[in-house]
């Protein structure tokens, strides 16, 4: 029998995804082997990836103005998430029909 010294290598190893989508939900695990041996598996861990909650803590209120007033709609969001939201106003077309987006708002 040879004689010789046994080193245990630590090595960890990460899985990224950035930007993370819904589908992206599963079970996840990972594998090693060293080429030689029969690998092994950890235990398998749940990512689940949901859509944020969105809801409005203000909304815009109703305002009678006179021609040459100045008017501010307000409006407040809030998120589940910590990365905050994205506002867009818009105003009814002349026909009642459909919301056009106002740039720059």
């Amino acid at each position: 029998m040879k004689s010789g010294k046994i080193y245990l290598r630590k090595l960890l190893l990460y899985f990224e995804i950035s930007g993370a989508v819904v589908t992206d939900s599963g079970l996840y695990r990972c594998s090693i082997t060293d080429g030689f041996s029969t690998g092994v598996f950890t235990d398998s861990a749940q990512l689940t990836v949901q859509e944020a909650i969105l809801s409005f803590v203000q909304e815009p209120q109703n305002a009678l103005k006179f021609v040459g007033d100045s008017v501010t709609l307000e409006a407040e969001g809030a998120s589940s998430v910590s990365r905050g939201v994205l506002y867009q106003w818009q105003k009814l077309s002349t026909n009642g029909s459909t919301y056009i987006d106002i740039k720059n708002s």
